[in-house]
């Protein structure tokens, strides 16, 4: 984009329409990486959940978060793609208790 010309609406959609486009296509990389890494671990018992690589990877991407990027949305948009892909590696089944009567 030339930086003395005063952007117009349009162009700065169609800038953020190529930005999503190339969000979206290192996000199907990413679920991929995640399937090959799954694919290479053995299988192993129990869940596929591993708090403490979250936590390290979580706490790199913070730190390298460039402004206006804050910690919230990294913790946010990262959830989201562990979650993506864990889902992708292994059902996992949540039960929720429907009230006391449920208790015993």
């Amino acid at each position: 984009m030339d930086e003395t010309a005063q952007p117009t609406l349009e162009s700065l959609r169609r800038e953020i329409d190529r930005v999503d486009e190339t969000i979206l296509a290192l996000v199907a990389e990413r679920l991929r990486l995640g399937d090959a890494t799954a694919a290479a671990k053995a299988p192993q018992p129990g869940l596929p959940i591993r708090p403490g690589r979250e936590v390290a990877m979580l706490r790199r991407l913070i730190a390298a978060a460039p402004a206006p990027v804050d910690r919230e949305l990294v913790v946010e948009l990262w959830r989201l793609l562990i979650a993506a892909n864990l889902r992708r590696q292994r059902v996992i089944d949540v039960y929720v208790g429907g009230g006391r009567s449920d208790v015993t």
